[in-house]
């Protein structure tokens, strides 16, 4: 019992799930905080959506970036994380790492080939959008407590890797 609880609560690598479990953050004892934070939502989601603005300029001018566009003036985008996709990703995270600008990965494969989820009989290719999306997705630095000069900086070392990460 002690060893499937283990496998529940923390995978050997995080994301990487090899038994079903279930995602439940929220506890009794957080809900009186989370309430209470809750009459604050607006005014949190603030730096996140000037956060996000930022980065949303990097399709524009960036080759084989591309991210998530939410329609102008949409209030109801609330911005958790900032996923992005590369053709080159490993080569971006690790250029950005070496600028000591922090990334994450939440996809390291596909549902149907990671040993929870996966259904018998479906093999690698079966999915190729998916592959291809797990593959690729990065999310940049985000946080709302991040300086305002901060995102920008990220997209300026994300710009420089026109040079540095090539196709």
């Amino acid at each position: 019992m002690a060893k499937s609880l283990h496998l529940l609560r923390s995978a050997s690598v995080k994301y990487r799930r090899r038994i079903k479990g279930g995602n439940s953050r929220l506890d009794e004892p957080q809900g009186h905080p989370a309430w209470v934070k809750l009459s604050h939502v607006e005014e949190s989601n603030r730096p996140r959506a000037e956060c996000a603005g930022c980065y949303r300029e990097l399709p524009t001018d960036v080759p084989r970036v591309s991210v998530l566009i939410a329609p102008s003036g949409d209030r109801s985008q609330v911005w958790y994380v900032f996923n992005t996709r590369h053709q080159r990703r490993d080569q971006l995270r690790s250029m950005l790492e070496q600028e000591r600008i922090g990334t994450t990965t939440y996809h390291f494969e596909s549902f149907h080939l990671a040993p929870a989820y996966g259904a018998p009989g479906y093999a690698r290719g079966d999915f190729p959008v998916t592959q291809e999306f797990v593959g690729r997705s990065l999310a940049l630095a985000f946080d709302p407590h991040l300086r305002l000069d901060e995102p920008e900086t990220v997209v300026d070392s994300v710009r420089r890797s026109r040079t540095v990460v090539s196709s």
